[in-house]
């Protein structure tokens, strides 16, 4: 595992936010407690490049993106700005999501399909 500490508070909590999600929520994913993660938040504990990856999962952004500060901002949700190459990172994972997303759909169709075949007969 990666010792190397990495302070991405400001960010995490800014995220987390326009997700809509709680500490908790953050924090049981971590196996941390809250009060834990909300330090993590206040850049007053580090987390590893390990757990750091498994928030960027949660969060649905690169970890290159919780890393820079100064790359985006929010003021509301609705004014998520996002700049630069991260831009085109975030977009590269969301099209990743909707191609996954779309196989999916496309495997569930096929047996509800089959499931209806079968009672049919």
């Amino acid at each position: 595992m990666d010792t190397k500490k990495i302070y991405v508070g400001s960010n995490l909590s800014k995220l987390r936010c326009l997700r809509g999600l709680k500490q908790d929520t953050l924090a049981r994913a971590l196996n941390v407690p809250q009060t834990v993660y909300s330090r993590v938040e206040r850049s007053l504990t580090p987390i590893s490049q390990e757990q750091l990856s498994s928030l960027a999962q949660i969060l649905e952004a690169p970890a290159q993106f919780i890393l820079h500060d100064d790359d985006f901002v929010i003021v509301r949700p609705e004014d998520f700005v996002i700049s630069g190459e991260l831009l085109q990172q975030f977009k590269d994972i969301y099209e990743s999501r909707i191609v996954d997303l779309k196989a999916q759909l496309i495997f569930l169709q096929s047996i509800i399909e089959k499931t209806v075949r079968l009672k049919d007969k």
